[in-house]
């Protein structure tokens, strides 16, 4: 992003023009956009695309709220132009995973970006103060039993009250975090290296 922006402003930024794709991909067509086993390697361009589409107001609400609450969290975590980065890189990446599942034929939503996101503010908290860094703590040990919960290893849809019966995919949710940590893992070692 643009030098100069005060530490974590990047980052708000990015969610919020994130929340506002979510909203606005309500008047674009799923299946043309959203992720597909079958045309992964013809389609690319779906690898991002797929975030940006939602099955309905709900849900885009929805992940549109949830973008805005971690564009603030990560400003507060002082997030910087790296972990953006790392989660610019792992969007792409959770979403190719997502062809490990035989049984899942398609996907879209902002679900595992988010997740990702979530994972990204924790570990920025991680860096902060004491305080800051028991919150983070605390923040990643909840992100780490709700993934849990949604056993991602079961069936690849779980059909959702809340939702109206729309599918989630709780193996999105577990890519998203887990891509997430080791990009930034790696950017982190880089980052070492360098200094």
């Amino acid at each position: 992003m643009a030098r100069g922006l005060p530490v974590g402003l990047n980052w708000a930024l990015a969610l919020v023009v994130l929340a506002l794709a979510a909203l606005a991909g309500l008047g674009l067509e799923v299946p043309r956009w959203q992720w597909q086993a079958h045309t992964l390697w013809q389609e690319p361009w779906r690898l991002w695309t797929c975030a940006l589409v939602h099955g309905s107001p709900l849900h885009a609400g929805a992940n549109a709220l949830g973008a805005l609450l971690l564009a603030w969290l990560g400003w507060r975590a002082r997030l910087k132009a790296r972990d953006l980065c790392a989660l610019g890189l792992a969007w792409p990446l959770m979403h190719a995973l997502l062809a490990l599942r035989a049984d899942l034929p398609a996907y879209f939503g902002a679900s595992g970006l988010l997740h990702g996101a979530a994972t990204l503010v924790g570990l920025g908290l991680l860096r902060g103060n004491a305080h800051e860094r028991r919150i983070g703590w605390a923040f990643l040990a909840v992100l780490a039993l709700k993934l849990l919960a949604e056993q991602p290893w079961g069936p690849a849809l779980r059909y959702e009250p809340l939702w109206g019966g729309m599918a989630t995919v709780p193996l999105a949710h577990a890519l998203g975090a887990a891509v997430a940590l080791g990009v930034a893992g790696l950017f982190s070692a880089l980052h070492r290296h360098q200094g």
